[in-house]
């Protein structure tokens, strides 16, 4: 019988889906939560669903992040790839190979 795992976050009081596999292990790349979430940790379940739809009790864990939500800042914009006032010894076409 064929087992899949449903991993899921908790936001709120709310959980919302990360994945589901059939393996008995998960990796889960992009655990996030949500702006409004507070404190440094977040719950994290995972139920098991057999093929017939039946459902095993919850296991779940506080995922500790180490900081809170306004610990954190967005990414800064890369920096253009050009240097001012470069001067080149050389310049060359692109070749389409034709």
């Amino acid at each position: 019988m064929q087992i899949i795992m449903k991993s899921m976050r908790k936001d709120g009081d709310n959980w919302r889906l990360l994945t589901g596999s059939s393996a008995t292990t998960v990796y889960l790349p992009k655990v996030s939560r949500s702006a409004s979430a507070e404190g440094t940790t977040q719950e994290l379940k995972v139920v098991a669903v057999g093929k017939n739809g039946q459902r095993s009790d919850a296991g779940t864990v506080a995922f500790d992040w180490g900081m809170t939500v306004s610990d954190t800042s967005l990414p800064k914009a890369l920096a253009p790839n050009v240097v001012i006032g470069a001067k080149s010894d050389r310049f060359e076409l692109p070749r389409c190979g034709w």
